[in-house]
């Protein structure tokens, strides 16, 4: 969990904007299940064309509504997923999402 210190230092989620290509970026929070739909309902007034979140550790990549969900994995995690990742994201269009997984010692 998050200290204090980092809540106020840093906004619950943010909206970049990469060329034509509108991002939302928010960890996420809660229950690992349904956490899709909380992320969604976070950006609803929003027009987004991807949401980049974590809080579970596991990658994921999926398109609802014409959005893309990326979770990246974790680099490190060994307790709640199998697989470490990243993502590599080409913001192009389409969108094209890519997974790296890292060789544990």
């Amino acid at each position: 969990m998050d200290s204090l210190d980092i809540k106020r230092r840093y906004p619950k989620r943010e909206i970049l904007q990469v060329g034509d290509v509108r991002i939302g970026v928010i960890h996420g929070w809660g229950s690992p299940h349904g956490i899709v739909s909380k992320i969604l309902y976070a950006f609803r007034d929003e027009k987004v064309d991807a949401i980049f979140f974590g809080h579970t550790h596991e990658r994921f990549h999926e398109v609802r509504d014409g959005i893309h969900l990326i979770n990246p994995g974790s680099l490190l995690d060994r307790v709640f997923t199998p697989v470490n990742s990243y993502a590599l994201v080409e913001v192009a269009s389409p969108l094209r999402v890519e997974f790296v997984e890292i060789e544990r010692s």
